[in-house]
C-alpha cells in the first residue's frame, strides 16, 4: 500500500494562508484610503519631484546603457547633483563604466531607478496613464527623456488621495511579491500580473513622496 503524501496539502493550505492575509492587507489598505488623514500629505515641492524623478531618470538611463551625449545634455539641464544619493552619484560618476557590461548585477539594479522616475512624473502630472493597476511592464526610457528635455509648464500635483490610493495599491503588491521571495512560490505573486523589481522602486518613490522614507 502506497504511504499518503501530505506535502501537496500543506502547500495548498500554505498558498490558501498566504493569499487570505494578502486580501485582509488589501482591504485594510483600501478602508484607510477612503479619505486621508490629516497628516497625510506631500512632503517635497513640485520642483524637487521633478528634479529628482530627472535625477533618477539619468541614473536609469546609464544602467540601461544609454548614449552618453544624450544624457550630457541632460545633465546640463537639470541641477542633479543635490537630488541623488552618493551611490547613485558615484554610479553615474564613475569612469569605468562600460556599456558592454549592462547586465552586470549593479546596472541590473541601477536601471530600475527609471521606475520611480515614472512613478514620481505620474504623481506631478506628467502621465495620464501608467497601468498602474498592473504593473508589468517597463517605463519606455526614451519617451521619459523627451518628456523632460521638453518639460510641460502647466502639470499640475496629483490630489493626496489619489496618490494615497496607489501607494496603498502598491503596498499590497509589495507584500505580495515579498511573500513570494520568502516562500519561493511565484504564482503566490502572480509574476504575469506584477513585476518585482517595478513594484519595488515605484513603492520606494511612492514613500519618498509621503514622507514615509528617507531616500
Amino acid at each position: 500500500m502506497k504511504k499518503k503524501s501530505y506535502k501537496p496539502i500543506l502547500y495548498n493550505l500554505c498558498r490558501i494562508t498566504l493569499i487570505h492575509l494578502l486580501l485582509i492587507c488589501l482591504c485594510t489598505a483600501c478602508c484607510f484610503s477612503k479619505s486621508p488623514k490629516s497628516e497625510d500629505k506631500i512632503e517635497h515641492s513640485e520642483k524637487d519631484i521633478i528634479y529628482r524623478a530627472a535625477a533618477l531618470l539619468t541614473v536609469g538611463a546609464e544602467g540601461y546603457g544609454f548614449d552618453n551625449i544624450r544624457l550630457s545634455d541632460f545633465k546640463k539641464k537639470y541641477p542633479l547633483r543635490q537630488y541623488l544619493t552618493e551611490d547613485e552619484y558615484f554610479f553615474i560618476c564613475d569612469e569605468t563604466y562600460n556599456h558592454k557590461h549592462s547586465g552586470a548585477p549593479r546596472f541590473y539594479e541601477y536601471k530600475w531607478r527609471t521606475e520611480s522616475a515614472c512613478i514620481l512624473l505620474w504623481a506631478i502630472g506628467y502621465f495620464d496613464e501608467l497601468k498602474l493597476d498592473k504593473p508589468d511592464v517597463p517605463c519606455e526610457v526614451s519617451s521619459v527623456l523627451n518628456i523632460l528635455e521638453n518639460p510641460d509648464e502647466f502639470v499640475s500635483m496629483r490630489s493626496l488621495s489619489e496618490i494615497l490610493n496607489t501607494a496603498n495599491l502598491y503596498k499590497g503588491y509589495e507584500l505580495s511579491t515579498r511573500s513570494a521571495r520568502i516562500t519561493g512560490d511565484e504564482e503566490c505573486a502572480d509574476i504575469s500580473l506584477v513585476h518585482p523589481a517595478i513594484v519595488f522602486w515605484r513603492y520606494l518613490a511612492l514613500k519618498w513622496l509621503l514622507g514615509m522614507d528617507d531616500w
